[in-house]
């Protein structure tokens, strides 16, 4: 699976989430000065090739093999050097989804649509490849696009915008669930769900105040049993159970704990099918099959307000909290880590696991942590310009197949570490 990281600016939503990979030593720094031809970069996303490719505010598309930057920019074809989004289909050619319309990219020329309105001349900001090769674009204000009977100069297309039945054009996020349905949402106006029926789509609308309670989505989660959980900006968390028939009866998490205009920042499905809620000041919320179990300060937890969660290897689940650094849940009872175990910061923006085991823990202001989980006694190491990090506030990482990785600053751009030496 390929992964693509939105680093900045979520369009509407002043919220990042972070997540840290990372090793011991050795990063390299590259930003404007080292060649990135910007350094505010939306969008990072690995190929099939292992290729890193970074979509940037005004700089364009750039390819990075491990050695030097390629640029793409409008001189070459793009419609627009801001690049919001980017993927890949079967076949191996890159779509981008640049504020001036859609591109392709086939390994050798960019290409582009001039002659569909919808994917010319709007910002596209989201992509998705289906089940079955198509591809779908949700745009800034000409709704939804499938793509599909993609040839070497031909395609075909089909668009559903509020004409047809969808809710808004502002398509902010797309989903593919396991049964192979389009899940659409909207800044505002709710979720759409597409089904495919042969040679065409039904659509289902969620409303905000009808049939759910809020359009604001901030997350999405499909849990073992195929039912759709959405996290929102403002109305908590709610559930969308689906009958054999394919009508949704909607259950929202208030109904039972008083989460009312709550923010759900996170959701976790761990690996035994319990869900996991990360609130704005409640705590964490833990779903089991017909039990919710609530953890806040008074029962162990550091902080109520919680921006991740992660499950390690050994099924530990891992809180980080905004100014009481992180915890550990075991079952029974939390271990909790802060400034007073050896934290460089309290302020916690991420934690990730390597696969030596070892927990790697982000801060806005105090540069990377790592530590060892398994120790009676925290043995907390401290990484910021002492192995060339510029920045001690760290927005994004992604990992690339060969163990190398990305980290993203707000204010030096990108640093890249090969596992093998610095570059600067």
């Amino acid at each position: 699976m390929y992964r693509q990281f939105t680093i900045a600016c979520l369009y509407l939503l002043c919220l990042i989430e972070f997540s840290l990979f990372a090793q011991q030593n050795n990063f390299n720094i590259f930003s404007i000065q080292e060649g990135l031809p910007n350094s505010s970069v939306f969008t990072m996303f690995q190929d099939s090739r292992g290729i890193i490719w970074l979509g940037t505010q005004g700089g364009g598309l750039i390819r990075f093999e491990g050695i030097e930057f390629q640029s793409y920019t409008t001189n070459d074809g793009l419609y627009n050097n801001s690049v919001r989004t980017v993927t890949e289909d079967r076949h191996g050619n890159l779509w981008i989804g640049t504020d001036g319309g859609l591109n392709l990219f086939n390994g050798i020329h960019i290409s582009g649509f001039k002659n569909i309105p919808e994917l010319y001349g709007t910002p596209i900001l989201c992509l998705v490849e289906d089940s079955l090769g198509d591809i779908w674009a949700g745009t800034r204000n000409s709704g939804l696009i499938r793509i599909y009977n993609v040839g070497k100069d031909t395609l075909l297309t089909e668009c559903f915008n509020t004409e047809n039945g969808l809710t808004s054009d502002f398509v902010f996020s797309l989903y593919e669930d396991s049964r192979g349905r389009i899940w659409a949402g909207t800044y505002g106006k709710g979720i759409n769900i597409l089904t495919r029926n042969e040679q065409t789509f039904s659509i289902e609308t969620l409303l905000p105040g009808i049939n759910i309670p809020s359009g604001r989505i901030v997350c999405l989660q499909e849990d073992t049993a195929g039912n759709m959980w959405a996290g929102t900006y403002d109305e908590s968390a709610f559930c969308i159970i689906n009958s054999a028939t394919g009508s949704a009866k909607i259950q929202h998490l208030s109904e039972i704990v008083d989460l009312e205009r709550e923010a759900i920042w996170t959701i976790l499905s761990d690996s035994r099918g319990n869900l996991w809620f990360g609130t704005g000041t409640k705590g964490v919320i833990k779903i089991t099959e017909n039990k919710i179990t609530f953890f806040s300060d008074s029962l162990g937890l550091p902080g109520n307000q919680v921006y991740d969660i992660l499950e390690d290897y050994e099924g530990n689940i891992w809180f980080s909290t905004f100014g009481n650094g992180i915890c550990r849940y075991g079952g029974d009872h939390f271990a909790h880590y802060s400034e007073y175990d050896g934290l460089s910061n309290n302020l916690v923006s991420g934690i990730e696991q390597d696969i030596n085991g070892n927990l790697w823990i982000a801060t806005l202001g105090g540069g990377l942590n790592a530590m060892d989980p398994d120790l009676a006694i925290p043995d907390i190491i401290h990484y910021d310009d002492n192995v060339g990090i510029k920045d001690k506030s760290i927005n994004d990482i992604a990992i690339g197949q060969d163990g190398s990785f990305w980290i993203a600053t707000p204010a030096h751009g990108i640093a890249y570490f090969n596992g093998r030496r610095f570059v600067h």
